[in-house]
């Protein structure tokens, strides 16, 4: 799609969220609300659904276009949807996030030519319109129709070989939730409606798209390499077996940290070996889903090869908690966004944290200005309960996309964000 000039040549983002009960009045609230806030033209409307209205998904589709405006309209359903700092994630609820992008090219693409394209990486990268000047991704799909892990690695492939700087055009996005069976999902591109398959829309033009990846984990022990493996099965660590080199970090666990094994154990491979260190961000986690006691090999939901970096990792909900701040205080020293999109785990929200809101008040809030200690400190003053909050929204995802290393890979009980600032 062209891109649109306006006046005021800057990016903006606007978000609108509803509870209601009726498919139309939600779809026709939160659409106001987020046109009202934007008081400009739209050139893209994001929009979130959840179980309770995948029914009506066509209803929303439209109303939402109508009020809109919107050049490009992509959506996708989950088990719940949050905007601004709030969260629905069970029950009835709309969100919608619309943009201004002056100069900004937004290019749609949907399921079937992307399939049919996924075995011919120069096809898939014209469908997806990668090329040298790509700024990012936006992908939403379908578990029940997509293998998606492949279709991942795929199109990373194909944006390499068409020049696509991944690590400054990070894929964002997440897979639907709403429904536990085939066909009972639902997505939009413009006036269709998909109950398989993928949707997105790519970016190029005047536009910085920043990726924030929360697993949620920290590491403990050191790392190890793989010395003996067979694709997901890792046999020796360092030469020795690797069950025993697991329970050696183990027994050197503090108590409290001990506890949190209740929750599984992870494993996390360094995405780039190439790098002298590895850090927050370098570790793809997965999980350690077996363990054979007999030759001391263990099981992961991962592909592996000798020679790859892993180290254990554990999470728990103080974990993913601080892992999220810490990032987005990491985003603080840049400029502000526009606006973000959220992709969270449906096993996170308040099942994890035990309140809701979390990860939305963590994103909308992340960049309100705070004031001096010494003047919020003195006594009488008033707090300032209204200040304005991060345009934001999102859902809550059976499978979150989003990059390490530049990559892009599917995760779980992770939070994918997309911040759109001005280039």
């Amino acid at each position: 799609m062209a891109p649109t000039q306006d006046a005021s040549g800057q990016i903006a983002f606007a978000h609108g969220l509803s509870a209601a009960d009726d498919a139309a009045a939600a779809a026709s609230g939160a659409a106001s609300s987020a046109m009202q806030r934007l008081d400009r033209p739209a050139d893209l409307a994001l929009v979130f659904i959840s179980t309770p209205h995948v029914a009506e998904a066509a209803t929303v589709s439209k109303i939402v276009r109508e009020i809109t405006n919107a050049r490009c309209l992509v959506g996708v359903s989950g088990v719940g949807v949050l905007a601004g700092d709030r969260e629905f994630d069970d029950g009835p609820g709309v969100a919608v996030l619309v943009a201004s992008m002056p100069g900004v090219q937004i290019e749609p693409f949907a399921g079937p030519e992307v399939l049919d394209a996924s075995d011919d990486p120069e096809r898939l990268a014209r469908v997806i319109h990668a090329g040298p000047d790509q700024k990012g991704l936006i992908l939403f799909a379908d578990a029940f129709s997509v293998p998606v892990g492949g279709l991942l690695a795929r199109i990373n492939d194909a944006r390499i070989q068409a020049g696509v700087d991944l690590r400054e055009s990070p894929l964002i996005g997440g897979m639907a939730s709403a429904g536990d069976e085939p066909g009972a999902n639902a997505m939009f591109l413009n006036d269709r409606v998909f109950n398989s398959g993928v949707v997105g829309v790519s970016f190029r033009g005047p536009v910085r798209i920043d990726a924030v990846v929360s697993q949620g984990c920290k590491p403990f022990g050191p790392n190890f390499v793989i010395t003996k493996a067979r694709p997901n099965l890792i046999q020796e660590l360092g030469g020795r077996p690797a069950m025993e080199r697991i329970e050696e970090a183990v027994e050197d666990l503090e108590q409290a940290d001990r506890k949190l094994l209740a929750g599984g154990l992870l494993l996390g491979r360094v995405v780039d070996e190439r790098k002298p260190r590895f850090g927050r961000g370098d570790y793809l986690i997965r999980h350690i889903v077996g363990i054979d006691k007999r030759s001391g090999a263990v099981a992961v939901d991962d592909r592996l090869r000798t020679g790859q970096t892993v180290r254990l990792h554990l999470r728990d909900r103080e974990t993913a908690s601080s892992d999220l701040l810490l990032l987005m205080d990491a985003q603080r020293l840049q400029d502000a966004p526009a606006g973000a999109l959220v992709c969270t785990c449906n096993a996170r929200g308040s099942a994890l944290f035990g309140r809701p809101h979390h990860d939305a008040m963590a994103v909308a809030r992340a960049f309100q200005t705070v004031e001096p200690g010494e003047r919020a400190a003195r006594g009488g003053q008033p707090i300032d309960a209204g200040a304005p909050i991060l345009p934001t929204a999102g859902f809550f995802a059976a499978g979150e996309i989003g990059p390490i290393a530049g990559q892009g890979f599917l995760h779980t009980q992770t939070a994918c964000i997309a911040l759109f600032r001005a280039e």
